[in-house]
């Protein structure tokens, strides 16, 4: 059965709400540690006001896991969108490593790498603009037949963006 977990935030961090200027190009990371097997269908959430709503325009998606399907030809996959569109940003990433059944490795996924470097990562969602007034929510799911599935592991994004105060579409 397919859960549904919630990100913690590890970058910016500290007591005070980080402060967001316009025209400032910001990285902000997110991590999950697994504590039980992966399943097709969970989905990893980033918190709600963790990226700010005053118009964002998203720079790099960045998804960094050990191997999450351990098999020796994996067939497991990974997708970065929202709401709108569970692919915005990579789809079918690859969840884990042909050739290597060890979790010391890791894979890496991201949107600004050539699609000869890591296959189907690549999408139409780089420079996505979330406007002024929304308040974006990252989601990670998992899809494919896993062939291997991991039971424990350390799943990051991390998210590059300008603010821009602008509005979708402009």
């Amino acid at each position: 059965m397919a859960t549904a977990f919630t990100f913690g935030s590890l970058v910016p961090e500290g007591s005070q709400a980080p402060r967001f200027e316009n025209g400032m190009l910001y990285t902000t990371e997110f991590q999950l540690t697994l504590a039980q097997t992966v399943v097709t269908g969970d989905t990893y959430t980033t918190p709600s006001g963790a990226l700010p709503s005053s118009g964002i325009r998203i720079y790099n998606i960045e998804l960094i896991t050990p191997p999450l399907d351990t098999n020796v030809t994996p067939t497991g996959t990974l997708a970065v969108g929202d709401s709108g569109s569970a692919t915005r940003f990579i789809s079918g990433a690859p969840m884990g490593i042909t050739g290597i059944t060890s979790t010391t490795y890791q894979v890496y996924n991201t949107i600004n790498v050539a699609q000869g470097f890591t296959s189907n990562v690549v999408t139409s969602g780089n420079y996505y603009c979330y406007g002024a007034g929304t308040t974006p929510q990252l989601i990670v799911t998992v899809g494919g037949t896993i062939a291997t599935a991991a039971a424990a592991g350390l799943v990051r994004l991390r998210v590059t963006f300008y603010c821009t105060a602008e509005n979708a579409g402009s």
